[in-house]
């Protein structure tokens, strides 16, 4: 697929496409022990160079149209 995935808007909060900026927000959240112990095999801490490995495998599965993974923010904020 060559086109971006969609987003959707509620109320609140939006689904967007993932971007590589998103690295050290994503890295954050999954090295935070209390999201951390829910995930298999993550590190603690999660480093950013391995959270922009992962955006860039979800963001190569959707333009090989195998899936998409949307970032979830709030509607008035670009920042997951």
């Amino acid at each position: 697929m060559t086109s971006a995935p969609p987003t959707l808007v509620t109320e609140r909060l939006a689904l967007r496409e993932l971007r590589l900026d998103d690295a050290a927000a994503v890295a954050a959240g999954a090295g935070d022990r209390r999201v951390a112990r829910y995930l298999i095999a993550v590190p603690t801490p999660y480093p950013v160079a391995l959270a922009r490995r992962w955006l860039i495998a979800r963001m190569e599965w959707w333009h090989a149209g195998r899936g998409v993974t949307l970032a979830i923010t709030r509607r008035t904020s670009p920042h997951i």
